[in-house]
């Protein structure tokens, strides 16, 4: 039974407030069920229920401020966390790497792309979720192929092209993180949200 982003979002917002007092108030507030339909639109895509639901609670970090780094790297030794994009933040990064895939900058590249990912240097079914600053996303994929879930979070790397599956859902993410703050397994740092390395 997949948990309620609400639950998941409340739990881990309770612990931000309290162990990243500093980065907790540069969350936007939420938008409106108007501005993402027009996202949708936009895109071209049925927009996810969970995905819907997360930016009517919040709406990413302020694309011309600070970012709040609350999703943990998904590579090892990497300290660099991944800020949520505001709305209109993941609509700029899609049209820019659209721009991209129509002039043909990533036709002579080779992605690596897990299985249940299409092997797609960049596609137009991903929809940019969070950034660590650096070019690289976290995604809600919408193009996910037979091995894989449409709606599934994923990695994006845009120096080697892999893409990983971080999650089924964006519920599911969410709820796996807010279980591990609790559990203590996550700090919050300079860096933003980090694993604690079993001794």
């Amino acid at each position: 039974m997949t948990v309620p982003i609400e639950l998941s979002w409340g739990r881990l917002a309770a612990w931000l407030q309290l162990n990243a007092p500093t980065d907790f108030p540069l969350l936007q507030g939420p938008v409106s069920a108007a501005e993402l339909d027009a996202a949708a639109a936009h895109f071209g895509i049925d927009l996810p229920h969970d995905f819907r639901q997360l930016y009517q609670l919040m709406n990413g970090t302020d694309p011309h401020g600070e970012s709040a780094g609350i999703f943990p790297s998904a590579d090892e030794g990497d300290d660099i966390a991944f800020g949520p994009l505001a709305l209109e933040q993941g609509i700029r990064v899609w049209d820019s790497q659209r721009q991209l895939v129509d002039s043909g900058d990533f036709a002579d590249l080779t992605p690596r792309s897990a299985k249940g990912v299409a092997d797609d240097w960049w596609n137009l079914g991903w929809i940019p979720l969070a950034s660590n600053g650096g070019g690289d996303f976290y995604c809600i994929d919408m193009a996910a192929t037979a091995e894989g879930t449409v709606g599934q979070i994923i990695t994006h790397s845009h120096e080697s092209g892999e893409h990983k599956i971080l999650a089924p859902s964006l519920a599911a993410y969410l709820n796996e993180l807010a279980d591990g703050v609790a559990a203590g397994r996550f700090q919050y740092t300079d860096f933003g949200m980090q694993r604690i390395e079993a001794e």
